[in-house]
């Protein structure tokens, strides 16, 4: 996440920080990586608003996290998502996912049903699929990096991209597997 780090940090009016989990894994029935964002929120100064950016786990951590009120946003790189993870969360939110179309730890299909299930709740719901790529998302580093820019400024209310404009368009009307080419 280092480099989405650096690639945000060009994100006007904004500061970016890293959650550093205080556990490995999910480990059920407890949800520890949430606990931990959610303390992190609980603990940011002032009012501004919050998008989460999270890959695989942290993606899951997110969408968990989305119903805190510092959060306008999430965005969801290769997010582990499962039949059993809320949608409820991400009401009155916009969300971003995407995801590598050759991703075999953590298959594209489970963060589209998700969404497909997700359909009506966020204010906004775009999801993408990285031709080529996989979990790592290391074929085509650039386009994630700029999907986690484009995605968290307009989710900070900035300018919208045309490319997410686009994809926001085509989630509305059910299409959640809008390729991400450049």
């Amino acid at each position: 996440m280092r480099g989405f780090v650096s690639a945000l940090t060009h994100v006007p009016d904004t500061s970016v920080g890293l959650v550093r989990y205080r556990v490995r894994g999910w480990n059920a029935p407890g949800q520890d990586p949430v606990d931990d964002v959610c303390a992190v929120l609980d603990g940011l100064p002032g009012r501004a608003p919050v998008v989460l950016v999270g890959h695989s786990m942290g993606g899951r951590a997110a969408v968990h996290a989305a119903g805190h009120p510092r959060v306008v946003g999430v965005v969801g790189l290769a997010p582990w998502l499962t039949d059993e993870d809320p949608v409820r969360t991400v009401q009155g939110r916009r969300v971003v996912l995407a995801h590598g179309a050759r991703d075999r730890w953590v298959p594209a299909s489970l963060s589209a049903r998700w969404a497909e299930r997700a359909q009506g709740v966020p204010d906004a719901l775009a999801r993408f699929v990285v031709p080529g790529d996989n979990h790592m998302m290391i074929r085509h580093p650039r386009r994630w990096h700029r999907l986690a820019v484009r995605a968290t400024t307009a989710l900070l209310g900035g300018t919208v991209d045309p490319v997410l404009a686009r994809a926001w368009t085509a989630g509305a009307h059910g299409e959640l597997a809008v390729p991400l080419e450049h």
